[in-house]
């Protein structure tokens, strides 16, 4: 499929597994790159290591606890040094984040 998001930047709350992670890997696919943030620096690694066999080096993952507003804001901050910006924001997690 092609949806026409080639080097489209994404920024994916709890992209590193779950239906975050897969949205993240189906969107490298499309040739986006992935910018995400999780809790646990083991399932950042795995999941950055899976995008980087579709689209390798496009992406870039970050422990972020998402209701820690200052984390979350330096892995979004991160985020848009690195790439100049973010196209897209997803967010996966089990609750609600009324900030974002």
């Amino acid at each position: 499929m092609n949806l026409n998001l080639e080097d489209k930047i994404v920024f994916i709350t709890g992209g590193s597994h779950g239906i975050g992670r897969a949205i993240g890997v189906e969107l490298a696919r499309e040739g986006c790159k992935i910018a995400f943030c999780a809790r646990g620096m083991k399932r950042i690694e795995e999941t950055c290591s899976k995008i980087n066999e579709i689209n390798n080096s496009a992406n870039f993952g970050i422990v972020a606890d998402v209701f820690d507003v200052d984390k979350l804001k330096h892995a979004i901050d991160s985020t848009i040094q690195k790439w100049g910006k973010i196209s897209l924001l997803r967010k996966f997690i089990k609750s609600m984040m009324p900030y974002l």
